[in-house]
């Protein structure tokens, strides 16, 4: 399944839920405006970055398209900061649904 979206702000998209586990597809393009996008995940209702194979946040200052692995049940969520008028197209596509 595919989720897409924009970012024209400082802010996070919807929380996703893995279906199972698996790899999600990641791609953010266009103006970043100066910001940060974090991929993050939530444990016990508190969001966290998501970590690289070497222990280090997620965090893209430009355009990226990557695969990441998560859980079943997982939740994962992208996060943009310190941009200004920003407009990032993002997608998420894997066995994701929007968690309400």
């Amino acid at each position: 399944m595919a989720e897409q979206g924009t970012l024209s702000a400082n802010g996070s998209t919807d929380w996703f839920v893995m279906t199972t586990h698996g790899h999600v597809h990641i791609k953010c393009v266009n103006d970043f405006g100066g910001g940060t996008v974090t991929i993050q995940d939530q444990v016990n209702g508190t969001a966290y970055s998501t970590l690289d194979g070497s222990g280090v946040a997620i965090a893209k200052t430009a355009a990226f398209d990557e695969a990441l692995y998560f859980g079943a049940g997982d939740r994962l969520r992208l996060t943009l900061s310190g941009a200004t008028l920003p407009t990032i197209f993002w997608k998420l596509t894997g066995p994701i649904k929007k968690d309400f």
